[in-house]
């Protein structure tokens, strides 16, 4: 059970663990004990029947009267069926403890159980995420500082890294430059290229019919006929020569006769429109070689995106225009070889398909295409996209060299290992509900039980058996005019009757203790079906100093019950010897099976100490006089007269917290005269103690055992004091 002291300013703390069936808690006044008592009965009314005892205005009603309670009358048969029952009820109490356990903090490390798996798988957990966290940290600031180009916002952090793992990938070495070059280039403008408009086949196809062309021969010279060579020499000789000279091949005089016959044979109107023909597509052709050679394809004259298509585009056209090349001067010479022979067909020139080259239209059509995009490209756009790039793919590469897909997958396997374990504890969890319902169930047909054995005067008559002999009053039933049940006091010698409110301030602190234990017990409650929580806020006063024994028994009943249903029950006491009296246990497992706290303010604040054995315990001046006489045992150079006098101091600060007469308490052992002398400056002149120290202590030891509270020794020396004194 925890308490949420978030909201006090009071404490240091913010919670305060209640994790034992009952609770001591010592303060001094002012230190928060009735801040805390409030903070129980507000925090867990709904799962508790929160019982608070805070003196006598705490349990009188609005009219300052004690209201009637019901409690149940003995019935043996009744009652024998209760105990049954209640029986079934520790038993579910123990199993619904049992299985707590195994979903609560073990109380020692070494017995892990659910809670303890559970608690491991998470911090496993959070280990793995703060790994990924850290990846995440350490790349984006990795990140954040990559400059030449500059890849990230100057605000760049770990939450901007995680939105970009989704879009993490990795580019090659030369995507890479792409990227960087694109960030430091300006805005730019590819020229416009002209390509020659070539179409090869029909080209082929214009050469091929001048090749196969045959001119008829108007004239027909003899000795010039079939000879191409004999041809062409005349024709050359018909340019270079005129009538009268002489020929510079055979020394004749060329006379009228054969120049005009010549000049026929060679100016026929067919013949030299033919040879024009021949020599314009001699003309085109060179002019188509030209206009390939002249074009001109700048790479860089385009953004780093665009740069390695124009390159590879431009080298291909290079090839093509070596190709186109060749094939027009293999044109040129069949058309100059068809030249010197008119008179014949030649043969058509032919290409094969491995060797026909790209057409020119296609590198047009492509060049326009990276020309559009390029002069239509907006730069800061593509400078985002290039920055994009370079970040996503630094986010890859922190991302392999961060194991991030090994830390992605140890977390999964870490998420679905504490839901497996979510899932044991839930199914746990309905088990103890199953087992608060069968309590639930039991409670009620113990309230129905009790029910058939209601009686109000039984409350007066237990309080009045508790207080005989100690008190001249006795508690008293009545009904007022309405018919509702009060209590009120009687003289025991007068049998005059008065209100609880005129008793002393002691008896009516005594007299509500009692009212409040019985009412505990009382039938029909509203909340019969839920385990109590029970609070005594300071139940001694330093008015009750006659009725602690009476206060301390009661309690120490109220505690047995309590730690034998699944209630829970919490004392808190500003008095030290109270505190110390109630616990009544020297052993260390005390300290385990009940939490034991002081609160201590300093500055202002209060901060909850936890007493886990006797040596952090609270010590009062009392105590430390039984420290004092273990010492003064322990020492060899210590006489047992020495002793006498702490012993005397302890059993006179006993007596009188118990309202006893010493003299009483030590008449059972002889001898003890000892004990209750004062001195040598006063009291019964007695010769000096000439027993040992162990004898001392015996008779000491003694003196408590005849008085029934030989375990108040044990408490204050510790257990091994029996055997020492032989009182076991």
């Amino acid at each position: 059970m925890q308490l949420d002291l978030s909201g006090e300013t009071l404490f240091t703390d913010e919670s305060l663990e209640l994790d034992n069936s009952i609770t001591y808690l010592f303060g001094k006044n002012g230190t928060g004990k009735s801040t805390i008592t409030r903070v129980l009965k507000n925090q867990f009314r709904e799962d508790f029947d929160v019982r608070v005892f805070q003196g006598f205005d705490s349990v009188v009603g609005s009219e300052n009267k004690l209201g009637a309670v019901v409690l149940g009358e003995e019935n043996t048969a009744i009652q024998q069926k209760i105990d049954e029952i209640q029986d079934q009820i520790k038993t579910l109490v123990s199993a619904k403890e049992d299985t707590e356990k195994k979903i609560h903090p073990p109380k020692e490390a070494s017995n892990p159980n659910l809670w303890t798996k559970e608690h491991l798988a998470n911090q496993a957990l959070d280990d793995t995420k703060k790994k990924l966290e850290k990846l995440y940290t350490d790349s984006a600031k990795k990140i954040k500082s990559i400059k030449n180009p500059s890849v990230s916002i100057s605000t760049y952090n770990k939450n901007h890294f995680q939105a970009d793992i989704g879009k993490a990938a990795f580019i090659s070495e030369d995507e890479r430059a792409q990227c960087i070059n694109t960030l430091k280039s300006e805005t730019k403008k590819a020229p416009d290229v002209d390509f020659p408009s070539i179409v090869l086949d029909k080209i082929i196809d214009e050469v091929n019919l001048l090749l196969v062309e045959k001119i008829e021969e108007k004239i027909i010279v003899g000795r010039l006929e079939g000879n191409a060579e004999k041809q062409e020499f005349a024709r050359k000789g018909l340019h270079i020569h005129k009538p009268g000279d002489v020929c510079a091949f055979c020394g004749n005089i060329i006379s009228n006769e054969v120049f005009e016959e010549l000049g026929s044979y060679f100016s026929a109107d067919e013949t030299k429109s033919y040879q024009e023909r021949i020599a314009k597509c001699i003309v085109k052709l060179k002019a188509y070689k030209d206009g390939l050679g002249r074009v001109i394809i700048d790479a860089d004259s385009f953004y780093p995106e665009y740069k390695e298509q124009v390159r590879e585009l431009n080298e291909k056209y290079l090839k093509t225009v070596i190709q186109y090349g060749e094939i027009f001067e293999k044109l040129i010479e069949l058309l100059e070889d068809k030249q010197k022979d008119i008179f014949n067909s030649h043969e058509k020139y032919s290409i094969t398909e491995d060797k026909r080259p790209y057409k020119i239209k296609d590198f047009d059509y492509s060049y326009r295409e990276l020309l559009s995009k390029n002069n239509s490209s907006d730069l800061e756009e593509a400078q985002k996209a290039a920055t994009e790039k370079l970040r996503f793919d630094a986010v890859a590469r922190a991302l392999e060299e961060g194991n991030y897909e090994r830390l992605q997958s140890d977390v999964k396997d870490q998420e679905d290992k504490c839901k497996g374990i979510e899932k044991e504890i839930e199914e746990i969890k309905k088990s103890i509900t199953n087992i608060e319902r069968d309590i639930t169930n039991l409670r009620g047909q113990v309230v129905k039980l009790q029910a058939e054995t209601k009686n109000e005067q039984k409350l007066a008559l237990n309080i009045n058996q508790k207080l005989r002999a100690m008190v001249n009053f006795e508690l008293e039933h009545y009904e007022d005019y309405d018919h509702k049940g009060y209590y009120r006091i009687k003289d025991c010698e007068t049998g005059e009757s008065r209100p609880v409110t005129q008793l002393s301030t002691g008896e009516k602190n005594v007299i509500a203790f009692l009212y409040f234990i019985e009412k505990l017990n009382e039938i029909g409650g509203v909340s019969e079906n839920k385990p109590q929580l029970i609070v005594f806020d300071d139940p001694m006063s330093s008015n009750d100093d006659t009725m602690t024994y009476l206060i301390v028994d009661q309690l120490q009943r109220v505690i047995d019950s309590v730690k034998r249903s699944d209630g829970k029950m919490v004392i808190l006491t500003h008095n030290i010897s109270f505190f110390m009296d109630v616990k009544r246990s020297y052993k260390d497992e005390f300290y385990q099976e009940n939490t034991v706290l002081r609160l201590e303010k300093k500055a202002g604040k209060t901060a909850t100490i936890r007493i886990h054995n006797k040596d952090e315990d609270v010590k009062s001046a009392y105590g430390n006089l039984w420290v004092e006489l273990k010492s003064l045992y322990n020492a060899e150079s210590i006489s047992a007269d020495t002793m006498l006098n702490t012993m005397r101091r302890i059993i006179e600060c006993y007596t009188d917290f118990r309202g006893r007469n010493k003299y009483k308490f030590c008449e059972p052992v002889s001898g003890t005269m000892y004990l209750l002398n004062e001195g040598s400056h006063g009291g019964v002149e007695l010769s000096p103690y000439s027993g040992s120290k162990l004898d001392a202590l015996k008779m000491f030891c003694e003196c408590f055992n005849a008085n029934k509270d030989f375990s108040h020794v044990k408490y204050y020396w510790g257990g091994e004091i029996g055997e020492l004194v032989g009182i076991l």
